[in-house]
């Protein structure tokens, strides 16, 4: 058995807004006598659409209209409809994720998009999205070393660590090449967060002022100290652990503990300026820009997507503008600056620098191949409750599923922390036979038409230590315990396994649940905490479910200091 479904990824950053399409193979891995196995065995990009400027109406606001058009436009020079796409997201990133309409935007591009493509945000998805999309997922796992990816792109820099395959960690820092902007040889602009850092690092810079490549390169080399702290531990430790904090994206955290990596990928848009001070012919480039009401940033924005787009077309029928022949800021930023601080970093140079899949469309690689998994054939779910959008997720460490007593209590606590408790102080007060939990996450979940009440959830584990048919009766009576007034109450028991046990553990559920069935319970997909997962109608003949893990959180801008907690 195969089947191909159509896939659809929209990345909206910070300065460029870019659409892909791409073809998913199922197949069932099985065959004979053994279970049904189905798996995305092939994931092909089929078009990737020109690299657009991310239409504004004001610097806090995008302009919906445009952006619909220019997807349309994608869809219809790629001959693709509406109706042909099964699945994807649509992904805002950077800065652009903290306009003030950025949400009403997400949630009407998701729609806008197909049946079951689905709006995201939040700097950790960036990162796991970007990471895939360059490739370093792979590329750890097959030459078995701890490869990290760093995606710098207008506003931000996400980066994901993978070991053997992997992900290890995530992180996002406020770092990126369009925070200080540049308009004939003066500041143009420059954000809250980038001036606080500045004025720490002993620089005082302002809009109007002589743009000073020394200065700036300071700067910047300052901005490329603070990215080597991140994952050097050696690079940190040359630090004050003040400055180690600094810039890190509200809804984000530091990396884990954890060696330096044995590799390095880049991607985004100022990846190309990381290896060489500027891109070849910049100074015969031509871009067009759509108007956009941004005050005294024609010139920039035009320049600014020149290096997003460096060896791809870039389009935006309107305003032709001329790329400045400036060597030092010739995208009118600090982007070449950035990428020079980057390569002549000590940090940098000594560590192995392999060159990634993909650059600037990393992420919207990433969202239109790499969403999407399966859950696997030996499944127990009821239709009707499908599909389901925005769960919460509760999940369980797996050091609280020991014993039974253990996981129980655990699962009990988190739930009544409101699904969003401290997976790692439970982990450590279960080596201490005591589960409790923290304050629920400050979270603002993306609203939509098929939003799922705020009771539900998804409580997600790794089954990894229950294997006979004792332990699957057990653990379902445990869980229905538990789960007793939310089912009492009608709603669905959700539940998500990375071992191969939803088969056993729904029927053992089914028959102590009687005629009140309203269960899904799914395998083989890992669940990130502190996320959310979408879960649409089933694929392959029924087969398999479409399952998608995701964040939806809106970052406010940081205070004036620039410091934002762990």
């Amino acid at each position: 058995m195969s089947e191909i479904i159509q896939s659809v990824g929209i990345d909206m950053g910070t300065t460029t807004l870019q659409v892909v399409f791409s073809v998913l193979t199922l197949e069932d891995r099985g065959g004979g006598f053994i279970a049904p196995h189905v798996e995305v065995t092939k994931r092909e990009v089929t078009y990737a659409g020109p690299v657009h400027l991310t239409p504004l109406l004001a610097p806090d606001e995008l302009d919906m209209d445009a952006i619909t058009e220019i997807v349309r436009e994608e869809y219809a020079r790629a001959g693709i409809r509406k109706e042909d796409v099964s699945t994807g997201a649509v992904i805002i990133t950077g800065e652009t994720a903290r306009k003030k309409n950025a949400r009403a935007v997400l949630q009407h591009m998701a729609d806008f998009a197909g049946d079951f493509v689905v709006a995201a945000a939040g700097p950790d998805l960036e990162s796991v999205l970007a990471a895939r999309g360059a490739g370093t997922d792979l590329l750890s796992e097959e030459q078995e070393i701890t490869a990290a990816n760093l995606d710098i792109g207008g506003g931000t820099t996400n980066i994901a660590v993978y070991r053997n395959g992997t992900c290890i960690g995530v992180s996002c820092l406020d770092i990126g090449g369009r925070l200080v902007r540049v308009t004939d040889g003066k500041i143009s602009g420059m954000t809250p967060e980038i001036r606080a850092f500045a004025e720490q690092q002993g620089m005082v810079l302002h809009e109007g002022d002589p743009a000073d490549p020394e200065v700036l390169m300071r700067l910047c080399r300052r901005m490329a100290d603070r990215l080597a702290c991140e994952i050097f531990p050696e690079a940190a430790a040359g630090e004050t652990p003040e400055f180690c904090q600094l810039l890190i994206t509200p809804g984000s955290r530091r990396l884990p503990e954890m060696q330096s990596p044995d590799a390095v990928t880049f991607s985004g848009g100022v990846a190309d300026c990381i290896r060489e001070s500027a891109p070849e012919g910049t100074e015969e480039k031509k871009v067009c820009m759509r108007e956009n009401g941004m005050s005294g940033s024609s010139e920039a924005e035009a320049g600014r997507t020149a290096e997003a787009g460096a060896g791809n077309e870039i389009k935006n029928a309107d305003i032709m503008q001329v790329v400045s022949d400036d060597s030092v800021f010739p995208y009118g930023d600090i982007g070449c600056l950035l990428g020079r601080a980057i390569r002549e970093s000590p940090y940098f140079r000594k560590v192995r620098q392999i060159r990634s899949r993909e650059t600037i469309r990393a992420t919207v690689v990433g969202a239109g191949v790499h969403t999407t998994e399966v859950s696997g054939s030996t499944i127990c779910y009821d239709p009707a409750l499908l599909p389901l959008r925005n769960i919460p997720v509760v999940k369980i460490p797996e050091n609280c599923e020991k014993d039974f007593q253990t996981f129980g209590r655990t699962l009990r606590d988190m739930l009544k922390a409101g699904g969003a408790a401290d997976a790692e102080k439970a982990g450590e007060d279960a080596d201490a036979d005591k589960a409790s939990t923290s304050a629920v996450q400050d979270k603002e979940a993306v609203e939509s038409k098929a939003a799922a009440d705020e009771d539900d959830v998804a409580v997600c584990f790794s089954a990894r230590n229950w294997h006979s048919f004792r332990d699957i009766q057990t653990l379902a009576e445990t869980i229905l315990e538990v789960e007793k007034d939310h089912i009492r109450a009608g709603r669905p028991l959700i539940l998500i396994m990375e071992n191969d046990l939803a088969q056993a553990l729904g029927n053992a559920l089914s028959v102590r649940l009687g005629s009140r069935k309203n269960l899904i319970c799914i395998d083989s997909v890992a669940v990130e905490p502190e996320s959310c997962v979408d879960i649409g109608e089933p694929l392959a003949s029924g087969s398999v479910l479409p399952v998608i893990c995701k964040t939806l959180v809106f970052r406010p801008r940081a205070n004036p200091s620039g410091r934002t907690g762990k």
